[in-house]
């Protein structure tokens, strides 16, 4: 698994903060008067107890915060997720545990990495997805919700309508990712926090407040995370942001449930 820490919080600017307070209300300004628009965060690559997954959790259940944890079928134990337990009331609303491929494995030869892409037959994907609902429903029993994010955030249309057929109520992949859910609810992330490839500290930034400011406009904000990718600048940042979001009456913090309802 990659660790790479992104250059914004390798040599972090004093104004992040601020900058990114500013985008938000430059998105949200046309907004004025009308009702509060969704905004969740979706953390990937969950399974494995960790002091950085510890702190995230820690964070969110601090500011009362919704969080939806992608969870990788095969990473995840029974003692493991007991583990996870003691961070956390499983069956808490904040938490909207769901999928996350099978082994996060990816299976094409060339191009961009892909765990249910074309590479493969609808046999071998049909059989990963469902193995992998399965032993999400046997160990976290209830706690476990119907909604999918496929590895790096793509998958073939074959795979869109198997998750159809095996009861996903949605597809959670990224605002540019193809081909599009028709067969299935579209929630997408529009923000990245932790796995940008800008080559310095304020192309990230400016890049994430470009994300923010658009994703506001959208009427959606959906913001990824990836706690392993985090150092101590971009627990202060996540901090922050919460922070923001909590004090802002036109935004208003969900699950996938919350919007699954609302579809």
């Amino acid at each position: 698994m990659d660790r790479t820490v992104s250059q914004l919080y390798r040599d972090y600017p004093q104004d992040a903060v601020s900058a990114i307070g500013h985008s938000l209300e430059s998105g949200l300004r046309s907004r004025q008067g009308q009702s509060p628009i969704p905004v969740f965060f979706r953390a990937d690559d969950i399974g494995v107890p960790s002091d950085n997954f510890s702190r995230m959790m820690a964070l969110f259940k601090k500011k009362e915060a919704p969080l939806c944890l992608a969870v990788v079928p095969a990473w995840l134990t029974p003692e493991r997720w007991t583990a996870i337990a003691k961070l956390c009331d499983r069956g808490s609303s904040l938490w909207c545990w769901h999928q996350h491929g099978w082994k996060h494995m990816n299976h094409e030869i060339s191009g961009k990495k892909n765990e249910f892409g074309p590479a493969r037959s609808e046999a071998h994907i049909r059989a990963d997805v469902s193995r992998g609902k399965e032993r999400l429903q046997d160990i976290m029993g209830p706690a476990f919700s119907p909604y999918f994010t496929p590895p790096w955030n793509r998958c073939s249309r074959s795979t869109i309508n198997i998750l159809k057929d095996l009861g996903f109520q949605a597809l959670s992949g990224s605002r540019t990712s193809e081909p599009k859910p028709d067969s299935l609810q579209n929630i997408a992330v529009n923000v990245d926090l932790h796995t940008r490839k800008e080559a310095d500290s304020l192309s990230c930034l400016s890049g994430l407040t470009d994300e923010i400011e658009q994703a506001a406009r959208s009427g959606c904000i959906g913001i990824m995370l990836h706690h392993q990718r985090m150092n101590e600048q971009a627990f202060t940042l996540l901090d922050n942001l919460l922070e923001i979001i909590s004090r802002q009456p036109l935004l208003g913090p969900v699950t996938f449930k919350e919007l699954s309802l609302s579809s």
